[in-house]
């Protein structure tokens, strides 16, 4: 007798898990003098699959804990955490982290840099991998520094290299803790936007933490806004800009009153 289908025609498939799941988490830490700090309190967030999620707040309400947690550095000791449906336990192979300054080894090369993870997890580096390094240095328009150090590269080129390392493993999940923050007003657009075009071509769910309004709402499908320590989401906004984004998104009237809607929510007292 033949099987049925999995799926028979018309049913409705099953739901694929979110990237990111976190059901009521909080985290306390201890104080060297046995002091306790509530640092989180009943956070409850998703991320779907493919998504740009941007968490903002207050300077210390906990948003790159929330990021460490996901990560797997920092373990989850009240409520749940889940990546695609697998409890959070440890660093996993497919989730990626950026963190706000690039982290490159400066003995390494661009192309080494880039190289770096495959070997850190004690695999040897291919031809296949280098021909991957040499399109993704053309898609971040680095090609011409591939035998480069990072200290012959500007602030923002170091963190395309970042970025660009992050994504050469293909992550379904990248991590990204205030990744322009130490760039200029200037080059922070050319990143955001840049960030915007790679998203584009690598469909990876994103979880990105920032402090700039404007970055979140030109970034993001969805932004959790936390309250001040200890911290949790006051409200989620839904951003209902057009695609794709990019320079022209600055200026249409949609923008600037989800602006205006985020720094009112910032600035008031929760």
């Amino acid at each position: 007798m033949a099987c049925a289908p999995a799926h028979p025609p018309g049913a409705a498939r099953p739901l694929a898990p979110p990237a990111v799941a976190l059901e009521h988490v909080s985290q306390v830490f201890r104080g060297t003098g046995g002091q306790s700090v509530t640092a989180l309190r009943d956070i409850s967030l998703e991320v779907a699959a493919h998504s740009f999620t941007v968490i903002v707040g207050p300077s210390g309400c906990g948003k790159s804990t929330v990021l460490r947690m996901v990560a797997g550095l920092l373990p989850i000791r009240a409520g749940t955490g889940r990546i695609f449906g697998h409890p959070i336990e440890r660093p996993r192979d497919d989730t990626a982290m950026v963190f706000q300054r690039p982290a490159l080894l400066p003995w390494l090369t661009v192309t080494d840099n880039l190289l770096f993870p495959l070997r850190h997890r004690g695999r040897p580096v291919t031809g296949a991998d280098r021909d991957r390094a040499a399109r993704m240095l053309e898609t971040i328009g680095l090609q011409d520094f591939a035998r480069s150090f990072p200290a012959e590269l500007s602030g923002g080129m170091q963190q395309r290299v970042g970025i660009g390392r992050a994504l050469l493993g293909a992550p379904s999940l990248l991590l990204m803790d205030e990744p322009f923050s130490a760039l200029d007003a200037l080059t922070r657009d050319e990143m955001s936007f840049e960030l915007l075009r790679l998203r584009e071509r690598h469909r990876s769910a994103v979880l990105f933490i920032t402090h700039s309004i404007p970055e979140a709402v030109l970034l993001a499908d969805r932004i959790c806004v936390m309250s001040a320590r200890p911290g949790t989401i006051r409200e989620t906004i839904e951003v209902d800009l057009p695609a794709p984004r990019g320079p022209q998104t600055l200026r249409l009237p949609r923008f600037h009153d989800l602006c205006e809607h985020l720094r009112a929510l910032l600035t008031e007292r929760a």
